[in-house]
């Protein structure tokens, strides 16, 4: 299930709705028995674990983009802008 908008708040507070909806709503059946909630305890921590890799994983590609795409000042650039930052003063 993918909800997608123009702006990324907007999609992380929907996501954060339904998983909160949904995981109150597992939480309500597991606490039922203790084998439920062992499952659902189990399964709960990988699913967490792989969430934490995905997410770190952003990270790495977002920061390799960034770097590859020319975002980091280069040294004549860095030069220019203290230079103009010395004439404005």
């Amino acid at each position: 299930m993918s909800t997608r908008s123009n702006d990324p708040k907007v999609d992380v507070g929907s996501h954060y709705k339904t998983l909160l909806r949904w995981y109150s709503h597992l939480a309500a059946r597991a606490a039922m028995s203790e084998q439920s909630f062992d499952i659902a305890m189990s399964d709960g921590e990988k699913t967490l674990s792989k969430v934490e890799m995905t997410l770190k994983q952003l990270s790495i590609e977002e920061c390799f983009n960034m770097c590859s795409e020319n975002q980091i000042p280069q040294a004549d650039e860095t030069e220019q802008t203290e230079n103009n930052d010395k004439q404005v003063k």
